[in-house]
């Protein structure tokens, strides 16, 4: 079966994104289910009945070195999902009306794949956005390492048992000094680092099905970016016309399902790890 996976542990907020994007999700796609995995207060605003199934993590998938960690439950994916072919989607993206996730799996022909900006040869020593290319030439080799955005991740669950437990096992201990982030490690990070070890690498480069504005480093209504499938909320801070694209779109599922519309909300409002990002 294929489903799609969200996850809201932490703060409420995520719950209430989390039912946003659901709301797109299941109008575009009626039939595609939808599962939530959650800690925390995720469930406490929202109303479950959107989701087919509801999957409570558990303190291994959200504690790293005995500190919690709401970073952790991506690496963890291969355990949580209930489907035999995932799609995990961040919380804080929305679809576009008329984008279905079914056609974007039909171009997905492939194990494994995530979002992806670009890719970077070691060697070039170009800056890097987790680590230095010195310490990960000497502790994983020289080569390619790909730029990724995890807010995008597909995969076969019959075919990436062995990866995903590379990827939880450089998560709780790199061996090399990371840039910090939200207090402690970026999944990004593990990710890139597993899939170099194991020759892995997204189906296509770029590969980036959701519009993020901090990236582009460009305004653009929606009418602009029809080739995108969401609208990607991540970072800290959002432009007032990023937030009103969001909202609207909000405001739009909601009404289709007789819901209430959770809006947008900066992050530096809610997360003090995130204060001097």
């Amino acid at each position: 079966m294929k489903g799609v996976v969200l996850i809201a542990a932490g703060h409420f907020y995520y719950g209430q994104w989390a039912q946003n994007l659901c709301l797109s999700i299941k109008y575009n796609d009626m039939f595609l289910p939808v599962s939530l995995a959650w800690k925390g207060r995720g469930l406490e605003t929202i109303n479950t009945k959107f989701f087919d199934k509801v999957i409570e993590l558990t303190d291994e998938q959200t504690h790293r070195n005995g500190v919690e960690d709401f970073l952790k439950p991506k690496t963890c994916l291969w355990d949580i999902t209930p489907y035999e072919e995932t799609i995990f989607i961040d919380a804080d993206v929305i679809l576009f009306q008329n984008k279905p996730l079914s056609e974007l799996l039909k171009t997905l022909d492939c194990d494994f794949t995530i979002g992806c900006r670009n890719e970077d040869n070691l060697e070039e020593g170009k800056e890097l956005q987790w680590a230095t290319n010195e310490e990960i030439i000497e502790k994983y080799g020289s080569g390619t390492l790909y730029h990724l955005s995890s807010e995008f991740i597909y995969f076969r669950k019959s075919k990436t048992k062995e990866f995903f437990e590379l990827v939880k096992k450089i998560y709780n201990d790199p061996e090399i000094t990371y840039k910090r982030f939200n207090g402690g490690i970026a999944d990004e990070l593990a990710f890139q680092l597993a899939m170099k070890v194991m020759d892995m690498k997204p189906h296509k480069v770029p590969f980036l099905p959701f519009y993020w504005e901090h990236f582009e480093k460009k305004n653009a209504r929606v009418s602009q970016i029809k080739d995108y499938y969401g609208y990607s909320m991540g970072g800290v801070m959002n432009r007032d016309e990023s937030v009103q694209i969001y909202n609207g779109l909000a405001h739009f599922y909601a009404n289709q399902y007789k819901a209430h519309p959770f809006l947008a909300k900066h992050k530096r409002s809610f997360l003090p790890m995130r204060q001097n990002l």
